[in-house]
């Protein structure tokens, strides 16, 4: 390098700017004083001193590396992407992630990142530099908590990486693509409206329900929901105490019902009802935890805030033993058919038969010598009370009736089911009281004879051929007369039956 005057400059030292940022370059070299520096300048070259400046291409571009070297750091993708729409998660949360096409440095991506508006919770950065990975060099992260950063619903956010952040090698982030760094990157996107949290809509039994029980079972309960939710979740969260007897099973799916969109069902193993303990006040409880199948968390108590419990309760009780039907009906006349008719009395639920027959009582009494006894005969959702005479077992009637009579039929109040509890005779929701049954009796207009045993000639029963039949019926009475039968042994009938 030669001075004005021929000679070779002397190179004593060389100012390196190239640390300096982009702005404080341009108040060491600004338009306005240009020449006021170059003059400078030259006087140290007089002097023997070189200054080593950075190559300028206008007054707000820096390349701070050298003249050669233009390759400035990208940002090459972004999580989430420009101008989306962001659904937040459970908590709230997104994941916002940049990515860099050069190795970052960790302290200026510290001061570079700005977001607006501010998220409530401190915001932290992290730089993860990979040289394996020569795709994707760089990530940093944003966050608040969990790796992930809390946000509002509803909003419209921008994220800043400034043109100061720096590669390793110090060359500063060509923000804009435009081929020289020193520029910003504005990443902009918009969270979602808040989302419809699933809640508990019914319960079956509603909350603070007594529920009343013939047996020790009941049927199952059921919980709806405004949503579909996630049927593992729900497991998981459904909670009954006290346990019920054998345990319970958890089933949810859809529902057609208006009650709810959605069901969950409680019932207990091999069963379709719940087996629990009369006298029990019950507590089930929906955690928070349960999920919709969109991921969101339960608002159990309905206040906007996800992730809170639902709890409710109901009662047991037993309800007493009642009489649904009876063959005769009250009240009813009855048209007697060789002085027999069936009496039967139809219970909700099985009896203890000794307590009956100790409460039972008919009025007038029944003075066959056939001799009164009871039975109880499980129908489809009644147990029958059936009461008849110990020689025609395969009958169910009552004989011997008399004609013109009115009969009461009292069970006392005494009579328990197998669970101890007293009967309910009066229906009125309480045990211990009696049921009593009234009906009459008048004689048949013709005498008829059930089965094909014995015809009737008049009041006179004769045998059919010479044989029985297996069809045993009632036959009628003997020229008339009350407690003999149409006896057909003389006719070659085995034992005598009717």
């Amino acid at each position: 390098m030669k001075k004005d005057d021929g000679k070779i400059a002397k190179l004593l030292s060389i100012v390196d700017l190239t640390d300096l940022e982009p702005a404080r370059r341009v108040s060491l070299i600004g338009h306005d004083n240009f020449m006021e520096r170059r003059k400078f300048l030259k006087s140290l070259l007089g002097a023997g001193i070189v200054i080593g400046l950075p190559f300028l291409t206008s007054c707000n571009k820096s390349n701070p590396v050298s003249e050669e070297n233009k390759d400035f750091p990208l940002i090459i993708r972004t999580t989430p992407s420009q101008n989306s729409t962001v659904l937040l998660d459970d908590d709230q949360n997104v994941e916002v992630k940049i990515v860099f096409d050069h190795e970052m440095d960790e302290t200026s991506m510290l001061s570079s990142v700005v977001i607006t508006p501010q998220p409530v919770d401190t915001v932290h950065v992290t730089t993860v530099n990979d040289p394996t990975n020569t795709a994707e060099p760089c990530t940093i992260t944003i966050y608040t908590q969990n790796n992930k950063c809390k946000l509002l619903y509803s909003q419209n956010y921008s994220i800043t990486v400034k043109g100061t952040a720096k590669d390793k090698k110090g060359a500063f982030l060509d923000g804009n693509k435009d081929g020289q760094g020193g520029d910003d990157f504005v990443l902009t996107f918009t969270t979602d409206v808040k989302p419809v949290w699933p809640k508990v809509l019914n319960t079956v039994p509603a909350a603070g329900a007594m529920v009343a029980v013939a047996t020790n079972e009941m049927n199952g309960v059921e919980i709806f929901y405004n949503k579909e939710m996630e049927p593992n979740s729900v497991a998981a969260a459904i909670s009954i105490s006290p346990e019920p007897t054998g345990g319970h099973v958890i089933v949810s799916g859809k529902t057609n019902d208006t009650k709810g969109a959605y069901k969950s069902y409680i019932f207990s193993p091999n069963s379709n009802t719940l087996l629990i303990t009369p006298g029990t006040q019950y507590s089930v409880t929906v955690k928070g935890s349960a999920k919709d199948t969109e991921g969101y968390s339960l608002d159990g108590n309905g206040d906007g805030v996800n992730k809170d419990d639902f709890t409710f309760g109901f009662s047991t009780k037993y309800l007493p033993p009642a009489i649904k039907a009876t063959i005769p009906t009250e009240g009813q006349t009855v048209e007697l058919s060789a002085y027999c008719y069936p009496i039967h009395i139809d219970f909700d639920r099985e009896m203890d038969l000794d307590s009956i027959n100790s409460a039972l009582t008919i009025s007038p009494p029944n003075t066959s010598i056939l001799g009164l006894k009871t039975r109880m005969v499980q129908k489809s959702n009644v147990y029958e009370l059936q009461l008849y005479n110990e020689e025609i077992m395969s009958q169910d009637h009552v004989c011997i009736l008399t004609t013109g009579a009115k009969y009461t039929v009292t069970i006392k109040g005494t009579a328990k089911d197998k669970h101890g509890n007293f009967l309910d005779g009066n229906n009125d929701g309480t045990g211990g009281d009696d049921f009593v049954l009234h009906f009459s009796t008048v004689a048949p207009s013709s005498c008829s004879c059930v089965g094909n045993v014995c015809s009737c000639v008049g009041n006179v029963c004769s045998c059919v051929g010479n044989s029985c039949s297996s069809d045993i019926g009632l036959g009628c009475p003997l020229n008339g007369c009350s407690g003999y039968w149409c006896d057909c042994q003389s006719a070659g009938c085995p034992t005598y039956r009717i």
